[in-house]
């Protein structure tokens, strides 16, 4: 057996498994960006799979909860200082009803704080909706490069369709 082909046998499976308990670490570690917070992280209504999501399933939580949503984000406010409401929703999770309130600080910092819809206690807060953010804003500027990107094609043919009117080549 060649030397290339003992190499073969070593390297690759020694890269794979070290890609794969990456992938694992990375895993975990997204994992951890949600802080639990207090001992009991189930909220106080438990709701069950009622209607997730949609316009008439929210209304028909939002008259269960115990809570207005402006007690919801006074309630992350006051456990977040520094921080400023940017939309708050009702939702069931894990079939628990509760108020997600995302915020920011000025850095751009951006947390996902669960508050709970009928004793507005804190039951979580994700450091993952940063990411969120980011990978908005990320689409958005991708967005917008790929139209300028069409606007210049379109630019650029429109001129050279005018110089080749300008000389008696227009295409046809």
């Amino acid at each position: 057996m060649t030397l290339k082909k003992r190499l073969k046998m070593v390297v690759v499976p020694v890269l794979v498994g070290g890609f794969v308990l990456l992938s694992f670490a990375g895993l975990q570690a997204q994992g951890n960006r949600t802080k639990q917070i207090g001992t009991n992280n189930k909220g106080s209504i438990y709701v069950g799979e009622q209607d997730k999501g949609t316009a008439q399933g929210n209304a028909e939580l939002t008259k269960q909860a115990g809570i207005t949503t402006t007690d919801a984000v006074k309630a992350a406010a006051s456990a977040y200082p520094g921080y400023t409401a940017d939309g708050v929703r009702i939702e069931n999770e894990n079939g628990y009803l509760i108020y997600s309130v995302k915020m920011f600080d000025k850095s751009g910092k951006v947390l996902d704080v669960k508050v709970d819809a009928g004793d507005a206690k804190i039951l979580a807060v994700d450091t993952s909706a940063d990411d969120d953010r980011e990978t908005n804003d990320s689409k958005r500027e991708s967005e917008k490069n790929r139209q300028e990107n069409e606007n210049e094609h379109e630019n650029k043919h429109d001129t050279d369709n005018e110089q080749n009117d300008q000389h008696g080549e227009h295409e046809g």
